[in-house]
């Protein structure tokens, strides 16, 4: 029975976390891999010295997920205590934790006067 509480409780992480993000429904099928993971209720959260319990947008109790030897933390809950903007851009598949820069690969054309062509 705990067993089974406990992939539900998962599943429920899984798809919140996703939702969060604004992921849910992006990925293609071929994208996701099912996993088994354990929702780690054991580890606690310090930020600028205070306790912190992470959150929902409807103020449920986030836990972390530990899968092989690591531990996922809820971006969103954890952006949000640490006062970084967190964004999803669906277009890339991919979370942006801070300020979104631009692509340092796009150029733009430079006109030059004649005076600046001259001393080049």
């Amino acid at each position: 029975m705990m067993k089974k509480n406990l992939k539900k409780s998962a599943a429920t992480m899984m798809v919140l976390g996703m939702t969060l993000t604004g992921a849910t429904g992006v990925f293609a099928g071929t994208q996701l891999e099912k996993i088994s993971a354990y929702l780690n209720h054991g580890i606690s959260f310090n930020v600028d010295g205070a306790a912190y319990s992470p959150t929902d947008g409807n103020g449920n109790k986030l836990a972390p997920i530990t899968y092989n030897n690591s531990t996922y933390l809820p971006v969103r809950a954890i952006a949000d205590a640490l006062h970084v903007p967190v964004s999803y851009d669906g277009k890339k598949g991919q979370v942006i934790i801070g300020e979104a820069t631009s692509n340092p690969s796009t150029l733009s054309n430079v006109t030059y006067s004649a005076a600046q062509k001259e001393a080049i």
